[in-house]
């Protein structure tokens, strides 16, 4: 290897400036020192930047070069990446755990200390770029907590760059919060209530979601005829409203074919009239089926016997009612 080939290895770069990220913690060597900072070979093919007040050091800096001489190896942290010009500024100042970059809403994070307490609620050190505030509202009720005071657990609700603003709750979240639910989205969820045509669900939200008859298609069939309360589902997001916590939810093996008008001989009766008739058939079909009925049909031995017999009434019913009207 020629000499300029050595040179060119011995100042490639070790790792490149793209994938530093803030925070990360590197072992870098003092390259030159200036009255405003450092210049550190942190491997990235150019030095580094030190700003004197990014230097740690026991006692008050009067000259730069009492604390760090060229040579010195040191333990350094990023704190900006410029990739376009190429440009990294560190600091020998461990940085916080946290910043705006890698928070995240519902991140959990263990016994964190209260740093003041004001009207309107409490300020709460999180090792991140700046305290958090717990309202009172979210704070815990069966103690007064006072600065000093460790909190197990918070989460965070809200985090605001703009706005300089972090907001923490002791609430448990949801296991499913309203930020990741989106239409479209299959869940699991169990039947909770049937209340006046509505069928409400219990899929892991802060509230739980609704099936009406607008979201199956068919606006003659009733969502609380075909499941029952404690039974298991599989639904569909239909709309999701996180301001004013609304969410509206379909069957999944819900076909609204299976409920349309028919053709042939029952192309003459009233829609109300095919639609029972249909209902009526797969109400017998389901109850014959030796295999494993899909999920909503699960616990209908006994349901779909009643549905067969109030479909069969009502027909009856709907049927002589015509023969009067033509006779």
């Amino acid at each position: 290897m020629s000499d300029q080939q050595t040179a060119a290895a011995a100042t490639a770069p070790i790792i490149s400036s793209d994938s530093l990220k803030p925070r990360a913690e590197l072992k870098g060597k003092v390259t030159k020192v200036e009255l405003a900072g450092a210049h550190v070979d942190i491997g990235i093919g150019t030095d580094a930047l030190m700003h004197i007040s990014e230097i740690k050091s026991e006692k008050p800096i009067t000259r730069l070069s009492d604390v760090l001489k060229v040579g010195d190896e040191i333990t350094v942290y990023v704190v900006k990446v410029d990739a376009a010009h190429k440009r990294v500024n560190i600091t020998m100042r461990k940085p916080p755990s946290y910043g705006w970059d890698n928070l995240e809403t519902w991140l959990r994070l263990d016994n964190v200390k209260v740093v003041s307490v004001t009207k309107f609620g409490l300020f709460v050190n999180i090792d991140g770029p700046k305290d958090a505030l717990l309202p009172h509202e979210f704070a815990p009720r069966d103690v007064r907590l006072k600065a000093g005071d460790i909190i197990d657990k918070v989460w965070v609700t809200e985090i605001n760059e703009g706005k300089n603003r972090i907001g923490l709750t002791t609430n448990q979240p949801p296991d499913l919060p309203w930020e990741k639910i989106r239409k479209g989205n299959i869940l699991k969820g169990t039947v909770t209530n049937v209340d006046r045509g509505v069928v409400y669900v219990e899929v892991g939200a802060e509230r739980e979601g609704q099936i009406r008859r607008n979201s199956l298609g068919v606006s003659f069939v009733d969502p609380g005829d075909l499941v029952t309360v404690g039974e298991e589902i599989e639904v569909r997001v239909v709309k999701v409203d996180s301001n004013k916590k609304i969410l509206d939810l379909s069957l999944t093996n819900f076909n609204p074919e299976d409920y349309a008008l028919s053709s042939g001989s029952e192309a003459t009766i009233t829609p109300i009239e095919a639609a029972l008739k249909k209902a009526q058939r797969r109400a017998h079909a389901d109850a014959g089926l030796p295999e494993a009925k899909p999920a909503t049909y699960a616990k209908a031995d006994k349901r779909q016997a009643a549905q067969a017999e109030a479909i069969s009434r009502t027909l009856q019913h709907l049927q002589a009612q015509r023969q009067a009207n033509e006779g």
